[in-house]
């Protein structure tokens, strides 16, 4: 075995670049054995091999070279273990957070491709949802739909709620009773949460888990009737509201979108 290695020769046998053992020469990570005092050209021995491949592996993980460079020099084995826990943490959080999105591109995904035709609205089925959390404003008396979107983004946005896990999918409550009367005068505007939040506030529903009724149509168009629900609640107690989820087929005009109208059993009381 050579006793020195070029910088060409020993960055070939490391798989690395000139300038990558170069660099590092540079800065201090390794150290050449010989200068030619005439031509200036560095030689390393094989005492270089093991920092280099260890700077390379460290690379790998994540770290960047100052970080390989700060351990180099304290030399600390108690030190690399502790950077290397705290990396592994903060690369767990990464993880999280990219599954996080994953799943919600998965989920709005799915809402653009909720299947909706002609044939198919304004008849009944059953479907389950899970436990639903939701963030919503109430409506108030008189107040038009756009003012009543316009307090729901502004308190979305404020201060105290911005960074909640929010999914993007208008929900709208309405009162069974006027619902079922034909009357289209919703009490609560939101959207849903990814989970519900750890502290408490009035803004916060949740949606138990089960079967609800449903159905499809434009609701916001008015062409539509109750009657598609009377018959399920004959001998039953009534709902005390109606969840309509909006499925947008369209990115600006909304009026013409289709509503999921979802309808629970023994539904607990909303205030």
């Amino acid at each position: 075995m050579k006793e020195m290695y070029s910088i060409g020769e020993i960055a070939k046998l490391m798989g690395l670049s000139v300038q990558t053992i170069r660099y590092y020469s540079n800065i201090g990570l390794i150290t050449p054995c010989f200068v030619n005092p005439e031509t200036g050209y560095r030689f390393y021995d094989a005492k270089s091999f093991s920092p280099l491949d260890r700077a390379k592996y460290f690379q790998k993980l994540g770290f960047t070279l100052a970080e390989v460079k700060e351990m180099y020099e304290k030399n600390d084995v108690g030190y690399v273990i502790d950077r290397l826990n705290v990396h592994a943490k903060q690369m767990e959080e990464s993880i999280r957070r990219q599954q996080l999105l994953l799943d919600e591109l998965i989920w709005y995904s799915k809402v653009f491709s909720h299947k909706t035709s002609e044939n198919i609205l304004n008849k009944p089925y059953i479907r389950y949802f899970p436990a639903r959390f939701a963030f919503a404003v109430n409506r108030f008396p008189g107040e038009s739909p756009a003012r009543g979107n316009a307090r729901l983004y502004l308190k979305k946005n404020g201060n105290a709620f911005r960074k909640l896990e929010y999914r993007r999918q208008n929900m709208i409550l309405y009162n069974s009773d006027e619902f079922f009367s034909g009357e289209l005068s919703p009490f609560k505007y939101g959207f849903y949460l990814r989970e519900l939040p750890n502290f408490e506030s009035n803004y916060f529903l949740t949606f138990q888990a089960g079967y609800y009724i449903c159905f499809q149509t434009r609701v916001l168009t008015g062409d539509w009737t109750s009657d598609i629900f009377c018959h399920f609640f004959k001998n039953v107690a009534r709902p005390p509201y109606v969840i309509a989820d909006e499925y947008e087929d369209d990115l600006f005009r909304f009026k013409q979108s289709v509503y999921e109208i979802q309808l629970y059993f023994d539904q607990p009381q909303i205030e």
